[in-house]
């Protein structure tokens, strides 16, 4: 029995498969039953909530990936927030809200005149990064205290949307019961939303601050005077982390037919010497405090190739990436490398984990080396001389060298991939040093060198596109334009979209 929606409770849960911003409208409602069987099953939906036919909060939940995004709603039904929520486990982690602040009834939703104030994790315990302003003009950034317990909270079971929906809310509680002032508070939790330095971090509430946390939820049809439309493609995508560059997936040294004046060169980069398998990626000049990556490689003697951007292209003669070479196999998928600490559920949508070079060069280097490479890190110490972007170093006592290289456009943050074999072995490791840019109008490898790695019955995953992150199974492929046809379940219909080849990964 759908429920009677009033100002002062229950709250309607209306399931659907998304919001409309534009047409303020719900989009393909979903009765409680679809909804929970796509809950269970992992396939993504969305739960609005109302009070009246005021639209107060939508939860965008896909389990298949990990995450619930939160979002809530002004009296002109423009979000005014985005929460990140990751699932670990039998419980969610905040990483990341983002906040709107409309100067005026008439700025539209994330129109330029908005102050927006993005908030993190940071790297120091305790704290988190808040950064607020205009996007595109002066903003400031500083860490703010934030307990870490309060970023947590119970993954929730279908329909047990209080967690999500009172998130933060005993914070608040604890500081208005401490300033006497509860309408004075509620002036300034905006302000304590977002940074004040003086202060704890506070999260934004979704619902009204006098509304009470017992109050009942309750499914409900979309309330009179709501739009709803039909559904015909998805309108949002749970966050990913950044995806490995299908443009050098096919630059692979061991696969690529390209040669010198090719759009991408591959060019050798010496042979390095990997004693304990520890691999570590940095700048050069600070080896000695380098962590390794978590996945280790066998321990052995392997070529180092760099991926140059050749003749007539905006990078021409940039490294693009570097290349250890493990294994000749094919490589059949492919994960971000992480360090100890690192977890990459808990990633940004379209981030990674990188590691910094500020001195214009990176390297490969084993972790044996560091304590021996050390003087690097000294003020008036210098590489040996780069020649044709790569320069080594050696260290005798550990048996192993470094191999440098320069780092694409200089210094910056850049993430370094796993090449897996198909008995899950490592292939390669790959630094992208991120010259390519966005995908349209920039160096690729011709077509006719792209290696043939699918067969029709594969099971593969989108990787890019509208319809990113749904797996599904090749069923016809057309060689010369380097497309497949994938069948897809798009939320319990089958479907069959035409894809290139460099958006679609083995599973």
């Amino acid at each position: 029995m759908q429920a009677m929606l009033s100002e002062s409770g229950p709250i309607g849960v209306v399931y659907c498969e998304g919001w409309e911003p534009v047409r303020h409208a719900v989009v393909g409602p979903l009765s409680p039953d679809e909804a929970r069987r796509r809950d269970e099953t992992g396939e993504q939906y969305a739960a609005l909530l109302f009070l009246g036919d005021r639209v107060q909060a939508l939860f965008e939940v896909g389990w298949r990936q990990g995450v619930c995004v939160t979002w809530g709603f002004d009296d002109q039904r423009r979000r005014v927030v985005k929460r990140d929520f990751r699932r670990l486990d039998d419980e969610l982690l905040l990483v990341e809200q983002v906040s709107w602040r409309y100067p005026a009834v008439a700025v539209a939703e994330f129109g330029a005149a908005a102050r927006r104030t993005r908030v993190r994790h940071a790297a120091r315990q305790g704290y988190v990064q808040v950064t607020a302003g205009r996007p595109g003009r002066s903003q400031s950034s500083g860490l703010v205290p934030a307990a870490t317990d309060r970023l947590r909270l119970a993954a929730p079971w279908f329909g047990n949307w209080a967690g999500l929906a009172f998130f933060g809310a005993d914070q608040i509680e604890e500081v208005a019961g401490s300033m006497g002032d509860a309408a004075l508070f509620r002036e300034i939790v905006v302000e304590l939303a977002e940074g004040d330095a003086a202060s704890p971090w506070l999260p934004l509430p979704l619902l009204p601050l006098d509304l009470p946390a017992s109050t009942p939820f309750a499914p409900s049809a979309p309330p009179d005077g709501v739009a709803v439309v039909p559904f015909d493609a998805p309108v949002w995508q749970p966050p990913q982390p950044l995806r490995v560059d299908q443009r050098l997936v096919i630059a692979h040294p061991a696969f690529s037919t390209a040669s010198p004046g090719a759009r991408l060169e591959s060019r050798p980069a010496g042979t390095l010497r990997v004693p304990t398998g520890e691999l570590v990626a940095c700048d050069p000049y600070t080896v000695s405090d380098a962590k390794p990556f978590a996945v280790r490689v066998p321990p052995g003697h392997y070529p180092v190739m760099l991926t140059v951007v050749g003749e007539g292209a905006p990078a021409q003669g940039r490294v693009a990436a570097a290349w250890l070479v493990i294994d000749d196999a094919p490589v059949i998928s492919w994960e971000l490398a992480t360090r100890p600490g690192e977890d990459v559920r808990t990633l940004p949508d379209g981030e990674a984990f990188c590691f910094a070079v500020d001195t214009g060069m990176a390297c490969f280097v084993d972790r044996a080396a560091a304590d021996g490479l050390a003087y690097l890190g000294e003020p008036d110490s210098r590489l040996p001389e780069v020649r044709d972007h790569v320069a080594e170093v050696d260290e005798p006592a550990s048996g192993a060298n470094l191999i440098a290289f320069t780092s694409g456009w200089g210094d910056g943050a850049y993430p370094v991939w796993i090449g897996r074999t198909e008995d899950d072995g490592v292939a390669c490791v790959m630094a992208d040093m991120l010259v390519l840019g966005e995908p349209d109008g920039v160096p690729t490898i011709p077509p006719e060198a792209v290696p043939l790695t699918f067969v029709v019955g594969d099971a593969v995953l989108v990787a890019d596109g509208p319809f990113a992150a749904f797996p599904g199974t090749v069923k016809g492929i057309d060689v010369d334009g380097r497309m497949l046809t994938v069948a897809l379940s798009v939320f319990g219909r089958d479907q069959d979209i035409e894809v290139p080849f460099h958006q679609v990964e083995k599973l």
